[in-house]
């Protein structure tokens, strides 16, 4: 899915997908938010963030029946970090810019 804002996924594999969520920030997220990846993989994308969440860590909680299997703490931050390695120079450019963006937004309506 592609569209104007900036989110988080995460990749996830469950042999039980009906009865398998993802909770964030205490929301919580069923099958019909994940889309199918082949051989029991799926991917769940999560909400628009915000510029000024840039720097937030957000936890993703992957249950199945109600019980946590697994958690992974991710932001924008760690990603933009993650992809100043890329040996991809238009990606560099893209997350540079991406942060640029962010801390701009932050400055202008927050400081």
């Amino acid at each position: 899915m592609v569209d104007s804002v900036n989110r988080l996924r995460i990749r996830f594999t469950t042999t039980d997908v009906e009865n398998t969520t993802v909770r964030v920030g205490g929301k919580e997220y069923g099958s019909e938010f994940f889309m199918s990846a082949g051989n029991n993989t799926y991917v769940f994308t999560g909400e628009p963030i915000l510029p000024c969440e840039y720097d937030d860590d957000f936890t993703f909680e992957l249950c199945l029946n109600g019980e946590v299997q697994h958690s992974l703490v991710y932001g924008m931050a760690y990603y933009v970090t993650s992809m100043q390695n890329s040996t991809n120079e238009n990606t560099k450019r893209m997350v540079q810019a991406l942060y640029s963006y962010c801390t701009a937004v932050v400055d202008y309506f927050l400081n």
